[in-house]
């Protein structure tokens, strides 16, 4: 009983959401993920995750399909966190169809 409450002890739950900065809305199938730990989860239709993590400041990396993989450093008082990713920017141009 003593071992599982030493393992509770080290670790703390985050919640969140992912939006897309450009007009803020969420961002639904993004993954969190605590770098350098196998430890993830992915944000539900709203946007919403709930990660456990270990005590401490750590790193968490989210990504989404069509949008540039961020970081950001988490203090151990934060708890409650909100992420803005911006779309990749491929270069690509729309082509006009050519006149004769």
């Amino acid at each position: 009983m003593l071992l599982g409450y030493c393992l509770l002890a080290q670790t703390r739950q985050l919640t969140g959401v992912v939006k897309d900065v450009t007009n803020n809305s969420v961002i639904a199938a993004a993954t969190v993920t605590v770098k350098g730990k196998p430890i993830s989860t992915v944000t539900n239709a709203d946007g919403n995750f709930s990660l456990n993590v270990p005590t401490g400041k750590i790193t968490l990396e989210v990504s989404s399909v069509g949008f540039a993989t961020k970081s950001f450093d988490v203090n151990e008082n934060q708890n409650n966190l909100s992420f803005d990713l911006s779309t990749i920017d491929l270069g690509l141009k729309l082509l006009q169809p050519m006149q004769m």
